[in-house]
């Protein structure tokens, strides 16, 4: 049992950083000839154990290397490749430790998306877990964005796009060790648990069941009894507001909610809340029962935003 961990971008500023470009290897603009321009990759560190937002502007691109912890990329806008994957909006890739990926790459677009570290608190990381910044400070070897915001909140820099990865590095031969689906692929389910409040909930899977990774919409005023959980599970407010406790958590927001950790959610925006749940386990362990109560699909229409429409 621990203590639940949220992070609010409004608390915390864009960095501009380099990206790999060998096996192992950053490359900042500072390292000669070899250097790339700034402008090309953006992030936020907002919660410990580790969850990034980024932004990749278009035409990222990076070669192949590899982390000794398992990830997840959940994409919100734009597009990228991931070993061979085309994400867009509403996909997701687990990338198990220590299996090498790569290349990603973005189109014109560019790419908004959630960057977690599946890794249980018990167990620890194989890779260096500094916590996320302090607002206002940066990390070594980055710095800090004030130019020009787009109007979805990313930086807009004027620099040029660098040239598209080479044909020959976009085999999807390089998928093997990964796996992506996308949510838009998946029907909603309505969640039915005895002793709920007013409102509904509706679920639809991304990937799972190891990880398990879902998207989660709950009406006005929706919620369930305290619960607990026996596995870490993370959550990223994609839409509207939930309060965690007596955490709020608007549009953005994230939280990571221990194992074993008793605790209560609800939906308190008018809009409700559609958020991103992710379970965060390690993929070398196998999930635990969870009592998730009865579902029955959705059949009805969906709004533009693809939600259930009530």
């Amino acid at each position: 049992m621990g203590s639940i961990t949220t992070g609010h971008p409004k608390d915390f500023k864009w960095s501009e950083s380099g990206r790999p470009v060998r096996d192992g290897v950053m490359v900042h603009p500072t390292d000669g000839p070899n250097g790339h321009k700034w402008g090309q990759v953006f992030m936020k560190f907002l919660v410990m154990p580790r969850i990034l937002e980024l932004w990749y502007e278009g035409g990222f691109s990076s070669l192949r290397h590899q982390h000794g912890v398992d990830e997840i990329f959940y994409i919100m806008k734009g597009s990228m490749f991931v070993n061979g994957y085309e994400l867009t909006a509403g996909s997701a890739v687990v990338v198990p430790k220590l299996t090498q990926y790569g290349p990603e790459y973005t189109g014109a677009e560019g790419a908004h998306f959630y960057r977690m570290e599946l890794w249980d608190s018990e167990h620890g990381s194989t890779e260096r877990t500094l916590g996320p910044p302090a607002p206002g400070e940066m990390r070594p070897g980055a710095r800090e964005w004030t130019g020009a915001m787009r109007d979805f909140g990313v930086p807009k820099p004027n620099n040029t796009t660098e040239p598209p990865v080479p044909p020959d590095q976009r085999s999807p031969e390089g998928a093997v060790g990964a796996q992506a689906g996308n949510a838009n692929d998946n029907p909603w389910v309505e969640s039915v648990r005895a002793g709920g409040t007013e409102g509904r909930v509706f679920t639809r899977r991304v990937l799972g069941p190891v990880p398990d990774i879902a998207e989660v919409f709950r009406t006005a005023s929706s919620g369930l009894p305290e619960e607990t959980i026996p596995v870490e599970r993370a959550i990223c407010v994609l839409k509207g507001e939930l309060t965690v406790d007596d955490e709020k958590l608007p549009k953005g927001s994230v939280c990571i909610i221990p194992k074993d950790t008793a605790h209560r959610v609800r939906a308190t925006a008018a809009e409700g809340a559609h958020y991103l749940q992710v379970t965060m386990l390690d993929s070398a362990r196998p999930m635990p029962k969870m009592d998730e109560g009865e579902t029955r699909p959705w059949a009805g229409a969906l709004t533009p935003d693809g939600l259930p429409e009530l």
